[in-house]
């Protein structure tokens, strides 16, 4: 028997066909500072350990390579955002930024209104490496601090302290970039009451977006192989969820 596209979809395939296209580009730095356990104990995207400036200059010149491939399909496209991603995109040298920027520029045009966005982690960001950031182009700081309590954070091997993420949030706010800030729930040892409290802290100093995500367990992070005990329980995880919800509502 023959069967006809439904109505509904044949109008949304032609109205998809009027809407004008548009590219949010992502460039990836995929280096990360060591840690004890690896990749921060939880983290399940593919990077190396950092090492030194070398290193990344080596890698911004296969960008630059990179780049060159891309340009003849990217000649005709509209930018509708520019996400720096990880690894840890905040490792670089406060010269390396205009030299980012300038890969890119040189790949497609970047419209003056677009948000530029660099994810970082905060004990690597500095007064210097944002002004740097700034000065090239980046609108936006995305800052993956995932906890606000030093012991928690302790338990994926990071040497992060919360005194380091308020401080690139001053940072951001005197040079007038806008900032976010990423929180994981469902943590190890985490409770709801550290929960809320982080929420309310970041909250509390104007923090305007948070990202507030679920903590996932896969593969063969440390997190997955020797904390599970550790884990806020289904029902527990879930009821952080509601009143994270809650919360922020």
């Amino acid at each position: 028997k023959h069967m006809s596209v439904p109505d509904v979809m044949r109008d949304y395939k032609a109205s998809a066909r009027r809407v004008r296209k548009r590219v949010n580009l992502y460039v990836g730095t995929p280096y990360c500072l060591p840690t004890e356990p690896e990749r921060c104990g939880f983290c399940l995207f593919p990077s190396e350990v950092y090492k030194d400036r070398k290193q990344l200059d080596v890698y911004l010149n296969y960008l630059k390579q990179e780049g060159d491939l891309y340009r003849p399909h990217l000649e005709q496209a509209e930018l509708a955002s520019i996400y720096f991603g990880g690894g840890t995109s905040n490792l670089y040298k406060a010269d390396q930024y205009a030299e980012l920027m300038r890969i890119v520029r040189d790949v497609v045009e970047i419209p003056p209104q677009i948000e530029v966005t660099l994810e970082g982690i905060p004990q690597t960001f500095s007064f210097e490496k944002l002004s740097a950031m700034k000065e090239s182009g980046i609108t936006r700081i995305s800052m993956g601090a995932q906890q606000l309590d030093d012991e928690l954070i302790k338990l994926s091997g990071r040497s992060q302290k919360v005194e380091q993420v308020f401080r690139t949030l001053e940072w951001c706010q005197s040079l007038e970039l806008s900032a976010s800030v990423d929180l994981i729930f469902g943590w190890p040892k985490q409770t709801p009451s550290h929960m809320l409290k982080d929420l309310k802290t970041l909250v509390d100093c104007g923090v305007g977006h948070i990202t507030h995500y679920e903590l996932n367990i896969a593969g063969r992070t440390d997190f997955s192989r020797n904390r599970r005990a550790e884990l806020p329980s289904v029902e527990g995880t879930l009821e952080m969820y509601r009143l994270g919800k809650e919360f922020l509502e």
